[in-house]
């Protein structure tokens, strides 16, 4: 007495080929997402340093740049799957600093046109800057001055640094840059937070759609 068994059905091909889409995607979205984020971030900062000064606040700015780095690079994570999910805090943190590093420097390199543009609008000032030259060849005191003077239409990232904290009162080098340096931290460390959480809240959600 033979027994009918049913054929294997194809669905079984089906599905492993399903399950081998989605490694096949996150076996490139490391790299697509390193380099995804990488511009990101590079975009982030450009529009960043735009911002009028107004908004340029001290240390709030830096955080808030790293929170909405930490957000776009979230999105990323949905989108290509990489594979290295618990360094991805670790990750955001590098490119963050990246950011903040660049947005720094462009933000003087508009500081400094701005400087630029201000001497062509003043040319007294710029003849009086050439007197102080000719007379700072042979006087000590009128070199300090046309040192000072000088930094006032072509400022170094020194200087930059030191008019950012001018509110905060007179600071010594290297302060200015250590301050700098905190903020980069900062940033650094508000988008490995922000992705850490939304990658926690997201697992969170779908655990419990499963159950």
């Amino acid at each position: 007495m033979t027994s009918n068994q049913p054929a294997p059905s194809s669905s079984n091909d089906s599905s492993s080929q399903t399950e081998s889409s989605p490694r096949s995607i996150s076996k490139w979205g490391t790299p697509l997402w390193l380099l995804s984020g990488f511009l990101a971030v590079g975009v982030l900062s450009v529009t960043a340093s735009y911002a009028p000064p107004v908004l340029k606040r001290l240390v709030i700015f830096y955080v808030v740049y790293g929170i909405a780095s930490g957000y776009v690079l979230n999105w990323l994570v949905d989108e290509l799957r990489p594979q290295l999910r618990r360094g991805l805090p670790w990750l955001t943190a590098f490119l963050c600093v990246a950011g903040a590093i660049n947005m720094g420097v462009l933000s003087y390199y508009h500081f400094e046109q701005t400087r630029h543009a201000l001497a062509k609008e003043r040319p007294q000032d710029v003849e009086i800057l050439n007197a102080l030259r000719e007379a700072s060849k042979n006087d000590p005191e009128a070199q300090k001055l046309y040192a000072k003077e000088l930094r006032q239409f072509t400022p170094s990232f020194e200087d930059y640094l030191q008019n950012r904290v001018s509110q905060l009162g007179e600071w010594p080098s290297p302060w200015p840059g250590v301050f700098w340096g905190a903020e980069v931290i900062l940033a650094a460390v508000a988008g490995g937070i922000t992705i850490a959480k939304l990658r926690k809240s997201e697992l969170k959600a779908a655990s419990q759609s499963v159950t």
